[in-house]
């Protein structure tokens, strides 16, 4: 209140008591795995496919991560925050190719300053061995001052001259040596010994792109090229095998990669950045010998510890600690891992404002993933029995923008990007499924066709099917692992989600307010005006905004021992709309009456 101490007017702002409650967003996915580089453990915001690659790398054989954040942007996402994962222990595959370097010797002309190099002499094998080759110059048989006599080993070259010593050396197949003319002055008499050769000098290094075992099964062959000269040039191929366990991880048989006509001076230029598996690094100028290579040495390192952490290190799932805005969470590299999803779902249980999409093991038939869904048979254990998260089946092939084949993947990231396509195009209320927002537009195939009959199975045990349908591949299920009856379903979860989170950030200002009919008339005009918004979106069923909710505070439920104890209960009851799962549609035979 002011103060008025002379006669005048005084204009003064006093609050209407209206305080709308603004929506919170619902369509920010969030996503741990493995990446290319990038900073490790911590949420970084991206807001598209550039942005992500600028940050933390393009797509890797070893990883799932690029292809969620991928999908789930060509799907229909419009932001989400990316951890990475990694672990110090984690090592890359690795390959270095060697050569024995060749002895080698210059012999000159005469002595002195004045001196030219006349020949060079080179070890016809590479290695140690070369060291122990000498070379003679000697005057020749026929005295000719021009001419000279060269012995090595058991080889004698007598009356020789520069113009004829090279082809004489060169094609005899029995001689240790090479010999290359510099000058055309006579060689000056004496005892050269070769030497520099060694055994296995480095000459180029092969490098798996990412960390991991994966890159063992990565073999490289050097064989002569189809065009330019084999002394310098070669071709190079890489071949990468599928892991044993996982032959449909590209459709046919592996991938191979092939680079031709490279020489040593710029095979990195046309392999490192253009190959989906390796990067090289050149150590010597050498052509390396014909042959086939294959990377070993790759650790994976990685633990689950690093995909969940905890409170205190916020590593994992726990980065996300200190960011607000995220709802859709994924874990595409921890695919069908029962303790990840396990702790994915806690996750966003202790939230409050999130929800977790679960991918289904590769490779499992339905009867398996039902196993896998209530942990019966080889999947003993605790079962899942949570509404903040769904699970989903079969994997999805796409078009890997890495290889040009198609490529199995888990299908967390395109379901993540349908999630946020059908909340802007729709509404959080609307289940995320059916032939038109279910629609997968970046999906080219499926990991197995279901049929009806197994559908029938899958779909009670809470198990989301990505069905081949005629309008094409759709989701075709809406249910959360939940086992009760009044949360089955994504929607009514995640709308509920979007109410809670909406109103707790829209009544902050109710705090330390007097605790009377003044703010509880206050808050109930709030609160109805925005679930009045949410009743008009679809979102709340009944025909009348009585019907599809309750806002109740008043002394009834605040009576004085409540306000005695600084408290302010707010009842508020909501109607969702469930979907349409089962559509019933009942024909009968209509009998014309007699005229």
């Amino acid at each position: 209140m002011g103060t008025y101490l002379s006669p005048g007017v005084y204009v003064e702002e006093v609050s209407g008591g209206v305080k709308p409650i603004a929506g919170v967003g619902t369509s920010t996915g969030a996503f741990v795995g493995i990446a290319e580089k990038g900073v490790i453990g911590k949420a970084m915001l991206v807001t598209n496919w550039t942005q992500f690659v600028k940050e933390f790398g393009g797509f890797i054989p070893n990883g799932y991560l690029a292809y969620a954040v991928y999908g789930f942007f060509a799907e229909g996402g419009t932001s989400c925050y990316v951890v990475r994962a990694a672990s110090d222990s984690a090592v890359k595959s690795s390959k270095m190719i060697t050569v024995d370097k060749e002895a080698s010797t210059t012999i000159k002309d005469k002595d002195g300053i004045s001196a030219v190099d006349v020949l060079k002499v080179t070890a016809r094998l590479g290695g140690i061995a070369g060291n122990n080759i000498t070379v003679i110059i000697d005057d020749p048989a026929d005295a000719d001052p021009t001419h000279f006599k060269l012995t090595v080993g058991g080889n004698v070259f007598d009356d020789a001259t520069i113009a004829n010593i090279i082809d004489s050396i060169n094609n005899d197949v029995s001689a240790p040596i090479n010999v290359a003319k510099i000058n055309d002055e006579r060689p000056l008499n004496g005892s050269y010994n070769l030497s520099g050769g060694s055994d296995a000098v480095d000459v180029l290094k092969v490098t798996a792109r990412s960390e991991g075992i994966w890159g063992n099964r990565i073999t490289v062959k050097i064989e002569d090229p189809s065009e330019k000269p084999a002394t310098t040039h070669f071709k190079f191929t890489v071949k990468y095998a599928e892991a044993a366990g996982f032959k449909e991880e590209y459709e046919g048989e592996g991938v191979s990669e092939i680079f031709d006509n490279v020489k040593m001076q710029d095979v990195e230029d046309k392999i490192n950045g253009v190959s989906a598996f390796i990067k090289v690094e050149v150590a010597d100028n050498k052509r390396p010998l014909n042959g086939s290579y294959d990377l070993s040495g790759g650790v994976d390192g990685v633990q689950d510890a690093d995909f969940t952490g905890d409170a205190n290190n916020k590593k994992g799932l726990h980065a996300f600690d200190e960011v607000d805005d995220i709802n859709i969470v994924a874990v595409p590299d921890k695919a069908g891992d029962p303790e990840v999803i396990m702790a994915g779902l806690n996750y966003c249980k202790q939230r409050k404002d999130c929800f977790f999409v679960a991918d289904a093991p590769y490779g499992l038939i339905p009867t398996k993933v039902v196993e896998f869904r209530k942990a019966t048979g080889e999947y003993a254990g605790n079962a899942f029995n949570s509404s903040y998260g769904a699970l989903y089946y079969p994997w999805v092939y796409i078009n890997d923008p890495l290889t040009g084949k198609k490529k199995l993947i888990p299908p967390s990231g395109v379901v993540a990007g349908t999630y946020a396509y059908t909340d802007s195009a729709r509404g959080v209320h609307k289940a995320p499924a059916g032939i038109s927002e279910g629609y997968l537009d970046s999906v080219v195939g499926i990991e197995r066709i279901i049929t009806k009959g197994e559908h029938d199975v899958l779909n009670p045990a809470q198990v989301n099917v990505i069905r081949s349908l005629p309008a094409g591949l759709c989701i075709w299920g809406a249910r959360t692992l939940s086992a009760d009856s009044e949360w089955m379903y994504i929607n009514v979860r995640r709308l509920l989600l979007y109410i809670e989170e909406s109103i707790d950030e829209g009544t902050q200002w109710v705090v330390f307010e007097p605790n009377d009919a003044a703010l509880w008339g206050k808050v109930k005009r709030n609160l109805t005006a925005f679930l009045t918004r949410v009743w008009r979106d679809g979102a709340l069923f009944g025909a009348t905004p009585e019907e599809a909710f309750f806002v109740k505070v008043d002394e009834e439920n605040n009576p004085s021992e409540v306000r005695d104890a600084g408290q302010l209960i707010i009842e508020v009851g909501v109607a969702p709309v469930k979907p349409a799962e089962f559509v019933i549609i009942r024909i009968s035979q209509k009998t014309l009456a007699k005229a």
